[in-house]
């Protein structure tokens, strides 16, 4: 079982109701600056997680307007646990980044033209590579946080490191991979977007985020055909690996 990020994007057309989906994720990249937005995603991608959505043939639930409380209600613990370990992982990456530019802006001024040491430079480029290290662990943790806030429903159990470690074992290269070519893909989609007059960017960036969260529910379900270990949640009783099969 191997994700796939172009199935990721290419989900929302399973449906028959395609349209009407897209319309509500659109709406949400509308509002996602606003955390509304954000909220509906998470408690949707919570839906998608119940329904199972990361085995292959398995089509995702259609949108229903007669159902957005619950979305809502659903995307709360995963936008909380998500914001939780972002916000502080966000400020120590950024002292990481702006202690070294600062002390590099003040040499140089200092050093009044003359070429900086060769020592310097090689700092400096280090400094670079241990961020982009550190970005990349930080965004698979919030992947992982975000899956078991989707699943249990549970502040608290959002957070277990033990899981998130053995996730990470087993998921590290797929993981990886994977987020490059849907940053990659999505940067096309965005691109398309732009070129219908522009407006085609809102549902573009819909398009985006709802893949992110496919491609979360296919890595969860490679974790458990891995012998990972199954998470317990509300929405789905117990979810089980032997479902991997069906």
């Amino acid at each position: 079982m191997q994700a796939s990020p172009l199935r990721a994007f290419l989900f929302i057309l399973d449906s028959p109701k395609w349209p009407q989906n897209l319309l509500w994720l659109s709406l949400a990249a509308l509002t996602q600056n606003m955390v509304i937005g954000t909220i509906f995603l998470f408690g949707y991608g919570a839906e998608m997680m119940r329904a199972r959505v990361g085995i292959k043939g398995v089509v995702a639930p259609d949108i229903e307007s007669g159902r957005l409380g619950d979305y809502f209600n659903q995307g709360i613990v995963p936008i909380l646990a998500y914001l939780v370990f972002a916000l502080p992982s966000s400020c120590v990456i950024s002292v990481l980044v702006v202690v070294p530019a600062i002390a590099l802006a003040s040499f140089a001024e200092s050093a009044q033209g003359d070429a900086l040491p060769i020592s310097l430079v090689l700092f400096v480029l280090v400094g670079v590579l241990i961020w982009c290290v550190l970005v990349v662990v930080m965004t698979m943790f919030l992947a992982v946080v975000l899956i078991r806030g989707m699943i249990t429903q549970d502040f608290r159990r959002s957070f277990d490191i033990g899981w998130m470690l053995s996730f990470l074992k087993l998921m590290f290269v797929e993981m990886l991979l994977g987020m490059l070519v849907l940053v990659a893909l999505s940067m096309v989609v965005v691109m398309l977007g732009m070129a219908i007059l522009c407006v085609g960017v809102v549902p573009a960036s819909g398009i985006c985020s709802a893949a992110m969260l496919h491609l979360c529910c296919q890595w969860y379900e490679i974790f458990l055909s891995r012998g990972g270990e199954p998470v317990e949640g509300p929405l789905d009783d117990v979810v089980t690996a032997d479902l991997i099969g069906r």
